[in-house]
């Protein structure tokens, strides 16, 4: 990955800093700084927590936060949120406000419990407008969980070897032992991947307006000429047999076979269910295209067949929400799987898309609310924002 940012993260023990040398130095892009620890009292507010907001800030470094958590449930969390909260709420912050979870007496919970107090602390400062992520050592991540890494943003410490844990990191705390003019001593150093600053200000995240001009989302057309099995004004699963319905007609260039539990010769399921958005989807995007023909590798998945193809058993293709598709142009050549990505994205109202290989295409009826534009060659399958774009013509350059 590309760095885009070097910084520092700093508290209490690095003293009273020097910002302006810092600055002057040019080894901190940014600064993350501990804002606090546990849940409600005065004493455990950072001592140099306000005065390195005020610094920083006059110097011209862009900052983020962390919390250190010492929560053993979510009640624990929350309230942990509401103090952070406290300290935050006026400021602006270009960075990430970071959950930092890695008290043994937590690591000893397992994934279920790990996850409920993640989740109550971020869900908290999400509904008030914070751009939030987890803090922790590398082998952690790997007990908070792949819907965790995915989710928020990420920052993982390893001072000895490259992130393998955290599969999706979008800063990383490289050195325990750094040196910088205007700090005393060691300094926590750090990587950073993602253009947090241009993503936290674009939208109106801690303490920022949104810059964005609200228009009225475009929505893919669904085509006149084609006819469907389904009602195109309904939205509805329906689940037939492969057996007795294989070759039926889901509309112009689809039949039910296709969308089977199938890989190879397996069939694991004479069960195929199959959302007629998702046909309507694959027809309009057939149009869009000009396609001669369109091959879909994956469609439904029992949770058997998910998890043999690396899923969680309970993803969008075992809800017969989702399909992997290779698009043909008009020639039979494969048209290459960026644009395909790309002109979904134009399309509008389409809110599951993956970059499979440069050939294969994930889709999806996921809604708005749980909108993923996704990189499936890269660990983790992480949204491409995530990854500091906003948009595939950002991300493939296109």
């Amino acid at each position: 990955m590309k760095i885009l940012f070097s910084g520092i993260d700093v508290s209490k023990w690095q003293g009273e800093i020097n910002w302006t040398a810092v600055k002057k130095s040019g080894k901190a892009d940014f600064a993350m700084l501990k804002c606090g620890h546990g849940r409600e009292s005065p004493t455990q507010i950072d001592k140099q927590f306000e005065r390195n907001y005020a610094e920083a800030k006059r110097v011209g470094i862009p900052v983020g936060v962390y919390h250190y958590s010492y929560a053993l449930s979510p009640a624990d969390a929350v309230k942990e949120a509401e103090f952070c909260y406290k300290l935050i709420k006026d400021k602006q912050l270009e960075f990430p406000v970071f959950y930092d979870v890695e008290e043994q007496s937590q690591l000893k919970l397992n994934t279920a419990e790990l996850q409920n107090i993640i989740k109550a602390f971020c869900d908290y400062l999400e509904a008030r407008g914070i751009w939030v992520g987890v803090y922790s050592c590398d082998s952690a991540f790997a007990k908070f969980g792949s819907d965790i890494q995915t989710r928020y943003a990420c920052w993982v410490a390893s001072t000895s070897y490259s992130p393998k844990d955290c599969k999706s990191y979008g800063i990383w705390q490289y050195s325990w032992k750094g040196k910088i003019a205007g700090i005393n001593g060691n300094v926590d150093m750090d990587y950073c991947y993602i253009d947090y600053p241009t993503l936290v200000k674009k939208n109106g995240k801690n303490g920022f307006t949104k810059q964005c001009t609200v228009q009225k989302e475009k929505t893919y057309t669904i085509p006149k000429n084609v006819t469907f099995r389904t009602d195109t004004s309904k939205n509805v699963i329906t689940t037939y047999s492969y057996k007795s319905h294989g070759n039926i007609f889901l509309s112009d260039h689809f039949q039910v076979k296709e969308f089977a539990s199938k890989s190879g010769n397996k069939l694991y399921s004479d069960t195929v269910k199959v959302h007629n958005k998702l046909i309507i989807i694959l027809e309009a995007l057939f149009a869009e295209l000009n396609c001669s023909k369109m091959i879909v590798n994956s469609g439904y998945r029992t949770a058997a067949h998910d998890k043999a193809m690396g899923g969680n058993g309970s993803g969008q293709h075992t809800l017969g929400r989702a399909a992997d598709i290779v698009c043909y142009d008009k020639t039979g050549e494969v048209i290459d799987a960026k644009k395909v990505c790309c002109t979904l994205e134009d399309m509008g109202g389409i809110y599951g898309i993956g970059y499979i290989s440069k050939n294969a295409v994930h889709v999806d009826t996921r809604t708005k609310t749980s909108k993923w534009w996704g990189d499936e060659t890269k660990s983790g399958s992480p949204n491409i924002s995530k990854l500091g774009y906003s948009s595939f013509h950002d991300y493939f350059k296109m």
